[in-house]
């Protein structure tokens, strides 16, 4: 797995409350809208608290910024997680 340049992401997962990472990729996503990585991370918190729902919505958005911004599709490690959350949910 490459990680790309969201360590200061990385490095909140692990030490920091919820709060903290989604303010930090919500941020992130506003500068860089479509970037698909906080999309990515964002989802995985949302779901790792047990919030499968705001997860998917995520996606959707993430979904909407790309087509939005570039006309493209979710990268398939985007498509994958969100498969994962919707079968766990």
């Amino acid at each position: 797995m490459i990680i790309v340049p969201m360590r200061p992401a990385e490095i909140l997962i692990s030490v920091s409350p919820f709060s903290k990472v989604a303010k930090f990729c919500i941020i992130y996503m506003q500068t860089i809208r479509r970037s698909e990585e906080a999309h990515r991370r964002l989802m995985r918190c949302f779901f790792e608290r047990g919030q499968s729902y705001m997860a998917l919505r995520q996606y959707h958005l993430c979904v909407e910024a790309l087509k939005e911004g570039l006309n493209v599709a979710p990268a398939y490690a985007t498509k994958e997680l969100y498969e994962f959350i919707r079968r766990h949910s």
